[in-house]
């Protein structure tokens, strides 16, 4: 994303994409939290992601995929279902539940 670093912004926000394991290819989009930059963004991200790290551990679940914050975080839950998290820091130009564009 580098084409985001040449963008004038005011607001960054911080989302949360969520899919389940029967509907990944749909997922559910959340506005976390607006920070005033991008810095303050990441580490409210990096913090979000330990969190969901350490959430299901502690309630049974386990961890099955995880690459840092910056990568999706898929975590089975104590009942069996998958949970895929991603958070995400975008300008407040940028909407990620936006249609992306057909080829």
């Amino acid at each position: 994303m580098q084409w985001i670093a040449n963008i004038s912004v005011t607001t960054w926000i911080l989302w949360l994409e969520m899919a389940l394991s029967f509907n990944m290819t749909d997922p559910h989009w959340r506005v976390e939290q607006a920070f005033q930059t991008q810095p303050l963004c990441e580490s409210a991200r990096d913090q979000r992601f330990l969190d969901v790290l350490a959430g299901p551990a502690a309630k049974g679940g386990k961890i099955l995929w995880s690459r840092g914050p910056e990568h999706p975080v898929r975590v089975q839950m104590p009942g069996g279902d998958i949970v895929q998290y991603r958070f995400i820091c975008l300008p407040d130009i940028v909407d990620p539940r936006r249609p992306k564009p057909r080829p």
